[in-house]
């Protein structure tokens, strides 16, 4: 009776860790997902900031009155808007929330052109390039030591209107094991 009992209790420890290790695996991705899209959200709207200051200086530069001035704050708007750029890019990249295999699709699927992961393609006045109005990301998690029916993928489709007026959206859904099939 001792042995059936300790087995019973034995196999409610081994459950009892599963579940714990999927709750924790749930919690991994559902926090994951939700740095990268408020990252991406922030850093559409400080990029849409630096389009406006871009194009501002840059038409400023060709003015009689401020043009020296203009010029040199152009330049450093340049390389601050670059910095941050680089930024956000190591910030998805190594966060505390997931590492880069699970943010892959989000440094691939960027809002703005780039010339490669780390330098933007803009336009005559410096101002960032909208590389698609709508596109679509997705994170995926595969831990070790859980069930596959628990298994499922955390997906985003963004929009963007334009580089200058963002009006950015999302909407995100979780796709389970019976989808992913599918």
């Amino acid at each position: 009776m001792t042995a059936i009992l300790s087995l019973f209790l034995l196999f409610l420890v081994l459950k009892m860790q599963v579940e714990y290790r999927e709750a924790q695996y749930r919690k991994k991705s559902y926090l994951c997902f939700r740095y990268l899209t408020t990252q991406t959200e922030s850093y559409i709207q400080k990029m849409t900031k630096f389009n406006w200051a871009l194009r501002t200086a840059y038409a400023a530069q060709f003015s009689v009155v401020a043009s020296e001035e203009a010029v040199v704050i152009f330049k450093n708007l340049v390389i601050i808007r670059n910095s941050f750029h680089i930024s956000y890019m190591k910030n998805l990249m190594q966060n505390k929330y997931c590492s880069f295999p699970e943010s892959v699709e989000f440094v691939k699927n960027q809002p703005y052109q780039v010339k490669s992961i780390f330098l933007l393609d803009t336009s005559l006045d410096e101002t960032t390039k909208i590389r698609a109005h709508q596109w679509k990301s997705s994170i995926t998690l595969i831990p070790p030591k859980i069930r596959i029916s628990r298994l499922f993928v955390l997906t985003a489709n963004f929009s963007i209107e334009s580089a200058f007026t963002p009006n950015f959206s999302y909407t995100s859904k979780e796709i389970g094991k019976k989808d992913l099939l599918n």
